[in-house]
């Protein structure tokens, strides 16, 4: 070939016989031909072009052979060292190349094992690349042969050899003796070898030609990806020895190419292969180039698969290592004959492309390095229950090549170590050369030989690998304490056990590989973790709790995996990768068991799993015996296949070549399916039908906004689904038929959202049809899109109006440009699509307003239809898509009366908008005089009659029944007429005509909107069903009203919410419900004129869709139909009281309240509506105070209850009902919870004062407050007394209110024993029952509370609640009845947990504290509350008095009470745990006393102390310091925190404010309290005021408060202060660098605390007179801030994830969530501009270290960072 287009056509039959032999059926001759195509191929390389014949003869052959005779030798013209090829051009060549691979890849898929196998024995016996054993070919054959081996021709001679690589009996002296099926399966090996080594040499072909001539071109890289992808198939089969190929890998060998892919989606095994690595790096290097990140992430996971599969292959080197052999040279010196046919494709093909020098000097580190790196690249895949298995897989491989990096790693360690010491081993001793290479396989003994050298490989190995484990060990103790995190397979365990708890025990068929492959790593961990800890036991310095110590490691690992597979040994016969994790398992189980046995038994703490471990054991024989019958069944089934030879199964796994052309059908079958139905309907009758259109629409809508399912399904690497759909212009074409635009009202079936889903697909198809397959656009294209987008932002709800205004002027203007090249519009057509935007115009302007304008482009579109010719010439428009209006004339005429009748409805609608009546009668009426039998003009004429009608206009009604009838009689076949007469009839109240008006209208058509609406008014829901099933069968956009009427039936009629919310679901799809503006008769969807304010027909379908959720429990769901119904109009009063219900249902209690206030704001609003949303929002406020409370909102509490009872007393002084009595007096009792200064005291209670208990106003107020509660109850008690008493529920009401009632009088009773100092404790007796003895009114109160819950329990005996009340007033006078109404109440409802809780603190009142303990642990089984943790805590407490002669016992526990009262405060701030907590947080238990790190103990006791405070002051705040004992305390804490800050000018106060609180709790206490030594209440609350310089504790201790040491106090701050004074800024800078290094010390890792470390060491410098100290100082300044400038720096260009907090309700209770990340909070600007400002500053002192150009770009920086920097500002001099 002397010129490039010779050998182009060359190379393009080439292809088409490629092509041909890639199609033909499989035969003798395919392979022969396939070959020779081979052999064809390489002689154009060599520049010598042969014919093709059509078929493969002897004569042909013998030909092609002499033809390679002659011209072997010939260097290739693609030869890069030649420069052979530099007359051809670049893309020549890598089509020469890709042609050769292309030949090698097709020869390589006939020589398909499955293949051959499938097409019986004779074919297998018969197959061969050339016929040799003929005479005449075999001579010609070594001849060939002969001669490239003369010449050195490697290239040919390779091709040549492997002619005779399919002989299984050329070595054999007599095969008569061998079996013919040994020798078939000999040879069905022989042939995958073959096709390995083809795929080897396409490979190298592909390489050749990417590397050197398509280095930027991604199909050349793919296919050679592709091809490297091929070469692993075999890797796991070409091992092992070749007798036991014959009976046990047979089989699997033959089918390898048939389920390759079949256990993974990414085929990932394939990638582990260092030959993915060059093309993976390279489609990467494009894909980076092109901005496809998503690309790069997925090829980056492979590429660090093919990295991991470089290391396997150096691992391999290393186990196969020999001694070096001197003898003979490279294989380029070797003689051909003696090379292997590996050997010479290595050599003369895939040598031929020099490897990257970095691929070349590749080593195990490095290819780890690249490997973490690509892995980085790609990032953690997030997986969740929604994810696909392809992402569950990439998911689950990232985690498992996390897991092999490590694994490799340490094995990359010692078989370097093994291959160094095994080479020396071989030097020193040549005869250890014969003996056999110890391969991969390890032996199962964990034992090391005694010789301390290694006498073989498999010893050296072992050795080794004892020393490495050994050294993993020791650090993984020293860093980590042997904590499982450390552990690199514990992520890829728990990805495992996710997958299992996520979904069936047996993983998707897609994700079997991956399974599997994580098993074996999981193996290979537990082995490693067993000989680990085989290895640590044989230590001699081993102790045994470290010996323990790594076995319970060994057994958290295992623990998950039985958990979650415990129950899955029914799999384990047919999963053989779990059978050997659940065999390794078990195994360990058992070996922990046995090696943890004499180490359980000596005297060191063991941990619950080692406890735990032999209620496993079971389950590990069980286990093990599964694993036993598996392995019998599976040998069982093996051995029948060798018997009888099975017949393999002939079907492969798709390939990408088939997936693609399945997706090409696809998008055929879609694109084909669109036209062929719009021909059907054009074709079937001379007139559209319109509802056949419809139908095609729809079905088009659903197929679009699915996706296309069917095509993305089929989505392959080679044709991504989008490319093709674009190849074929599906989506396109689907959004003709979708939008329909021109001949019906546009997007009939679609929302705003689905639309624009369909758009974007459309001109995405263009796009990627003009930029993959070089299609181009069309002006029409563009501008139907633009005007389909037009009509779906300007009709559809949701849409942009201002943008579909600017798309329809900017489709006119392409109009209205003339492009000579452009033939797709003609006048016809350009008149078509002027109208459709002027008709989109004047829609927009009416919408706005604007009906001038509105009135002048409808009469523009007007003139343009009317002087257009609607007479279609076919040809004149050349267009090959049926789905265009003007592409046939049936649908030409259809979008001519359509556009007509939508310009004259608007000219019309613009003049009624303007006022202008007259005018758009005179218009209508001209428009019929000039067409007098166009049925569309005499229609609009009739129905501009019947609106003016409507809108009572004094037109005349005989004329609007003519007009009507009149249209009616010119097309008998429509409608409308008809529709429209029932409304004439119906407004005259002739509702028997109006019916059958109606009704015949619907006879005509199923669904149309007017007269089924008219219908649904006149007929009930049940008559109304028959008409609605009728019209949902049709496919119409505007059958809505139909499916609301049926909705409504089966909510109403039926109950069956299910089927009416799909209903309601249905008509809000319906362009009549959900836009009934877009229809032209929307105006007559009700007969009488609207008023803006009446909802609109979508809003209240929203809000009966709420409803049916409401009733079926799905609040959530009602909750976002509500929503939309607010968003689709204004709202009625039900509808908000509804909605505030469910928003009361779903806890969201502010929005009930405010959506009351709406209603109860609305003047209009019936009475029934106003109590309902009164009722519901003093619900709503009541919760909202009890949420308050739980925050310690008091005052806000307060104001919720009094705006509840404010309009709850609206209702009550009218004909109040129960509930709201009822409720009134919840709101009242409610009080109780408040503390008493929330009660204004100003505001008298109208009551007399107890001159006995002398109680304060504010609580007189509290009291009078509750009380109001009572005369609630007492009044709900007379309501329900006047039911009548044959109703059930009246013994329920009774029993109800009277426990509340009771209720309330104990709680009247609490708030006076609580204020007269109800446990104040100290040596008088303050309970409730003392009090309740002394004061009368108490006593009262709580006898009327025991009468109340007495008479409940009379009405209801069996109410548990009144038993509960009963036993809590009863406990102040009769314990022992009291614990029998308690029992009682747990007999008749074991759920509640008062009674326990009660019973429990009576216990422990009377000491029984082993019966207090057991009731508290029942309790723990029914429900965490605040007073089981009280009681614990309390019962601990007097555990630890017990304990007087071991202090640290008696610590302990009241350590372990301040944790239970800790725990009671995350459920509720209940005071007992805040003073229970205040008094035991102080106690610090064994560990901190010993503590020898002062920093920690001095941490621990501020923060106790602290602690303490809070509680205390959060307590008194809650019961307004009733409680005289925790009065007392918290004026000790105050005096304690004054002393403790006596170097600040706040200690005074403090101490004074204490002494005042002590000295107020005194004074409100009676004369026994009075009496009391104080100190022993001191005492008990221990507290400790350690500095000797500040007033013993024995000073406090006096019997009379007054005699406090406040003269002490006054003596001590004034020394203090005295010496703050001498040297005040010395002791600051002392004391606040001092700070700042603790600071660094405890965050080691802030940047701001560098910072203020750096900065108090530079003002401490300028205080320092000592020029060495101040040089030192400066020297450590420079370095804190330069800390703090690469901390801060680091911090704020590496920002980690961090997840936001989203506001929730869940239980009543405010919840914070997240369903995304986001980039965490970066450091201040400030902070870094200061930061760079002081290392400026402080380098520039000297000039060495700092330019003074570089100090002022620095200062100049940080000063555009903070402008308010003080420090950069001066230094710059500003």
């Amino acid at each position: 070939m002397s010129n490039p287009k010779q050998l182009k056509e060359v190379l393009t039959s080439l292809r088409e016989a490629i092509a041909s032999v890639e199609k033909e059926e499989a035969s003798t001759n395919t392979a022969i031909k396939s070959f020779c195509l081979i052999l064809t191929s390489e002689l154009s390389a060599r520049g010598i072009a042969i014919d093709l014949p059509p078929q493969e003869d002897d004569n042909t052959i013998i030909s092609l052979l002499d033809s390679i005779r002659t011209h072997a030798g010939k260097v290739a013209i693609d030869d890069v060292d030649s420069g052979g090829g530099s007359a051809y051009p670049t893309p020549l060549m890598a089509a020469l190349n890709a042609a050769q691979g292309m030949a090698v890849s097709a020869c390589a898929d006939i020589c398909c094992a499955v293949k051959i196998y499938n097409n019986g024995d004779e074919y297998l016996d018969n197959f061969a690349l050339l016929p040799i054993k003929g005479e005449s070919v075999a001579k010609a054959y070594k001849e060939a042969l002969k001669r490239c081996q003369d010449v050195d021709d490697g290239r040919f001679f390779t091709l040549l050899k492997l002619v005779t690589s399919l002989d299984p009996t050329k070595d054999v002296v007599d095969s008569s003796s061998i079996p013919k099926s040994k020798i078939r399966r000999l040879k069905l090996l022989q042939i995958r070898q073959l096709q390995h080594t083809l795929n080897t040499m396409a490979y190298a072909n592909y390489l050749h030609g990417a590397v050197n001539y398509a280095m930027d071109q991604p199909p050349m890289w793919k296919r050679c990806l592709d091809s490297a992808l091929l070469l692993n198939n075999y890797s796991n089969y070409s091992d092992g020895d070749e007798s036991s190929s014959f009976t046990t890998t047979t089989t699997a060998a033959i089918t390898t190419n048939n389920s390759n892919n079949n256990g993974s989606e990414l085929n990932y095994k394939a990638y582990f292969n260092s030959r993915t690595i060059q093309p993976l790096n390279n489609m990467i290097r494009i894909a980076q180039a092109k901005g496809n990140e998503k690309r790069v992430k997925e090829l980056s996971l492979l590429l660090a698969v093919g990295y991991l599969g470089g290391v396997r292959e150096r691992l391999d080197e290393m186990k196969k290592t020999r001694k070096q052999s001197n003898e003979g040279g490279e294989g380029d010196d070797k003689q051909l004959s003696t090379l292997s046919v590996d050997e010479l494709v290595q050599t003369f093909f895939v040598d031929r492309t020099p490897l990257p020098i970095e691929l070349e000097i590749m080593t195990v580190p490095s290819l780890l390095d690249y490997a973490k790196t690509a892995l980085t690249t790609c990032g953690p895949p997030i997986e969740n229950s929604s994810s696909s298995s392809l992402e569950r897989e990439s998911w689950l491989l990232y985690h498992y090549i996390q897991e092999q990096m490590n694994h490799l790693q340490e094995e990359s360690k010692i078989w370097s170590e093994v291959h160094r010491e095994y080479r020396a081993m071989l030097n020193r001793n040549p005869e250890l050369d014969n003996i056999p290479s110890i391969g991969p396989k390890k032996s199962k003994a964990t034992t090391v030989t005694n010789k301390t050298t290694a006498s073989s490989k498999e010893e050296m190995e072992q050795q080794i690998r004892t020393k490495v484990y050994a050294e993993a060990y020791d650090e993984w103790k020293a860093n980590v304490s042997l904590k499982l995190d450390s552990l690199p397979s514990l992520a890829l365990r728990d990805a495992i056990v996710s997958l299992s708890s996520s979904s069936s025990p047996i993983p998707p068929q897609s994700m079997t590989d991956i399974v599997q492959d994580c098993h074996r790593s999981l193996i290979h961990q537990m082995e490693r973790l067993e000989a680990m800890a085989v290895i640590v036991q044989k230590r001699s310095k081993t102790s045994a709790r470290d010996a323990l110590s790594i076995w319970e490691a060994l057994l958290s690992f295992i623990s998950p995996l039985m958990g979650e597979y415990g129950d899955s040994d029914n799999l384990l016969s047919s999963n053989f990768t779990m059978r050997g994790l659940f065999e390794t398992c078990s195994e360990a189980l058992i070996v922990t068991s046995w090696m943890c046995e004499p180490l359980v038994n000596g005297a060191y703490d063991v941990s619950d799993k080692i406890k735990n471990l032999s209620k496993l054991l079971p389950d590990a024989q069980r286990l093990l015996i599964a694993c036993k019958s598996g392995r019998i069944e599976e040998k069982r089934l093996l051995d029948e296949t060798n018997k009888e030879e099975s017949v393999l199964s002939s079907k492969e796994s798709q390939s990408d070549l088939e997936k693609k052309s399945a997706l090409r059908l696809e998008c055929a079958i879609e694109t084909s399916r669109c036209r062929a139905e719009i021909d059907f309907v054009l074709t079937k009758t001379t007139e559209a039908d319109i509802n056949a259109l419809t139908a095609i629409a729809r079905k088009g809508t659903i197929a679009a906004t699915g996706g296309f399912k069917n095509i993305t399904d089929c989505n392959t690497p080679i044709l991504s689904a989008n490319s093709a759909k674009a190849l074929f212009g599906t989506p396109y074409i689907n959004f003709l038929s979708v939008w329909s635009g021109v001949y019906m009202s546009p997007w009939p079936f679609c929302n705003v959202g689905q639309a624009r889903t369909v758009l974007k697909q459309a001109r995405d198809a263009l796009r990627l049809a003009s930029r993959y397959w070089g299609r181009r656009s069309s002006k029409l294209e563009e501008v139907l899109l633009d005007i389909g987008e037009a009509d779906l932002e300007n009709g559809l709800i949701g849409g942009n109006i201002d943008t579909s205004g600017q798309l329809y002027r900017r489709a006119l203007a392409e109009l209205e440009e003339r492009d000579g090249d452009d033939v797709s519009m003609n006048d016809s057509v350009r008149g078509k699509l002027k109208v459709q935007c002027l008709v989109g115009l004047a829609q927009q302007c009416l919408t706005s307003g604007d009906s001038e304008v509105a009135e002048t482009h409808a009469r523009s579109a007007l003139d343009l239809l009317l002087s257009s010719d609607t007479t279609l010439h076919q040809g004149d428009i050349p267009t090959l898509l049926c789905s265009y209006s003007w592409s046939a004339p049936v649908l030409n005429q259809l979008s001519h009366s359509h556009q007509l009748c939508s310009s004259r409805q608007l000219v019309a609608e613009a003049c009624i908008q303007s006022s202008r009546f007259d005018d758009a009668h005179s218009f209508l009426t001209d428009a019929v005089k000039e067409v007098p039998g166009n049925f569309e003009a005499a229609f609009s004429l009739a129905s501009f009659h019947l609106r003016m009608q409507c809108l009572r206009n004094n037109f005349d009604e005989n004329e609007t029944r003519k007009s009507l009838l009149r249209a009616a009689k010119m097309d008998t076949s429509k409608a409308s007429p008809f529709a429209l007469l029932g409304i004439w009839y119906e407004s005259k109240h002739d509702a028997k005509r109006a019916e059958g008006c109606y009704q015949k209208a619907l006879s005509l058509d199923a669904s149309h909107p007017v007269a089924g609406r008219g219908l649904r008014r006149l007929l009930e829901l049940k008559d109304l069903v028959p008409y609605c099933k009728r019209a949902i069968e049709q496919t119409s956009p505007v059958h809505g009203w139909a499916w609301q009427a049926l909705g409504q039936h089966k909510a109403a009629n039926e109950g069956d919410y299910s089927t009416a919310v799909i209903c309601f679901q249905q008509a809000l799809r319906c362009r009549d419900v959900h836009n009934p503006a877009s229809d032209m008769q929307g105006s007559f969807y009700s007969y009488t004129q609207t008023s803006a304010e009446v909802p609109s027909e979508a809003s209240m379908t929203w809000v009966e869709l709420a409803s049916c959720y409401r009733r079926m429990g799905k609040y959530s769901a009602a909750l976002r139909a509500y929503e939309e119904a607010a968003s689709t109009g204004t709202l009625p009063p039900a509808a908000l009281c509804s909605w505030a219900q469910c928003d009361l249902d779903l806890g969201l209690y502010d929005e009930a309240a405010e959506k009351c206030d709406e209603v109860l704001a609305q003047h209009d609003c019936s009475a029934v509506l106003n109590r309902m949303a009164a009722y519901i929002e003093a619900e709503a406020l009541l919760s909202i105070a009890r949420k308050d409370i739980q925050g310690g909102k008091n005052g806000s509490c307060r104001s919720h209850l009094v705006k509840a009872i404010t309009r709850l007393e609206g209702l009550c002084a009218q004909n109040s009902t129960y509930c709201e009595v009822k409720l009134l007096g919840d709101l009242y009792s409610f009080g109780e919870a408040l503390p008493f200064y929330v009660f204004d005291p100003r505001v008298s209670s109208g009551d007399e004062l107890d001159p006995d208990t002398r109680l304060s106003k504010e609580v007189e107020d509290k009291i009078s407050f509750i009380r109001k509660g009572q005369e609630a109850y007492a009044q709900a008690l007379e309501l329900v007394t006047r039911i009548d008493d044959n109703e059930e529920d009246k013994s329920l009401l009774l029993a109800a209110t009277g426990t509340d009632l009771g209720i309330n009088l104990l709680s009247q009773a609490r708030v006076i024993a609580v204020a007269l100092g109800d446990g104040s404790g100290g040596g008088s007796k303050t309970t409730m029952a003392d009090l309740a003895a002394e004061s009368g009114r108490i006593k009262d109160l709580v006898l009327c509370s025991i009468n109340a819950f007495s008479q409940a329990i009379d009405h209801s005996p069996n109410d548990a609640a009144a038993w509960c009340g009963l036993g809590s007033a009863l406990i102040f006078f009769d314990p022992l009845l009291s614990q029998h109404a308690f029992c009682r109440a747990l007999q008749i409802d074991k759920s509640i947990a008062e009674p326990l809780s009660s019973i429990a603190l009576l216990y422990a009142d009377y000491d029984k504290t082993d019966k207090s303990a057991e009731v508290l642990d029942a309790l723990t089984q029914l429900e965490d509350t605040p007073l089981m943790w009280i009681g614990r805590g309390l019962l601990l407490e007097k555990t630890s008095r017990t304990w007087y002669d071991s202090p640290a016992s008696r610590e302990g526990c009241l350590t372990r009470a301040s944790d239970a009262y800790r725990a009671s405060l995350q459920i509720m701030q209940h005071p007992a745990a805040l003073l229970g907590l205040s008094l035991t947080c102080r106690r610090a238990d064994a560990d901190v006393q010993m503590s020898n790190d002062q920093v920690y103990s001095s941490l621990a006791d501020r923060s106790s102390k602290m602690e303490g405070r809070i509680s205390m002051t959060l307590h008194q705040s809650y019961t307004g310091g009733g409680n005289i004992g925790a009065s007392v305390i918290d004026g000790l804490f105050r005096i304690e925190e004054g002393l403790e800050v006596l170097n600040s000018s706040e200690a005074y106060r403090i101490i004074k404010e204490g002494i005042e609180g002590i000295e107020q709790a005194i004074s409100r206490s009676s004369s026994k309290l009075i009496s009391q030594d104080i100190g022993s209440s001191v005492t008990k609350c221990e507290i400790d005021l350690p500095s000797p310089a500040l007033p013993s504790p024995a000073s406090l201790r006096m019997k009379d408060f007054g005699e406090l040491p406040i003269h002490s106090i006054d003596v001590s701050l004034n020394q203090a202060s005295t010496e703050f004074a001498r040297n005040t800024s010395a002791a600051l800078i002392e004391d606040s660098l001092d700070k700042a290094r603790n600071a660094v010390v405890l965050n080691p890792d802030s940047g701001d605390s560098w910072l203020r470390l750096a900065k108090e060491l530079t003002q401490a410098a300028s205080f320092s007179n000592d020029d060495a100290a101040t040089s030192a100082t400066l020297s450590s300044a420079k370095i804190a801030a330069n800390k703090a400038l690469d901390l801060l720096s680091d911090q704020l260009l590496n920002a980690c994830l961090i997840t936001p907090r989203r506001k929730a309700v869940h239980h009543e209770n405010l919840i914070e969530y997240s369903e995304r990340s986001v980039v965490s909070a970066i450091p201040p600007s400030s902070l870094v501009s200061d930061a760079m400002s002081l290392v400026s500053w402080l380098g520039s002192m000297d000039e060495e270290i700092l330019s003074k150009k570089d100090s002022y770009a620095s200062l100049q920086e940080s000063l555009l960072l903070d402008p308010l920097n003080e420090v950069a500002a001066a230094a710059l001099g500003l």
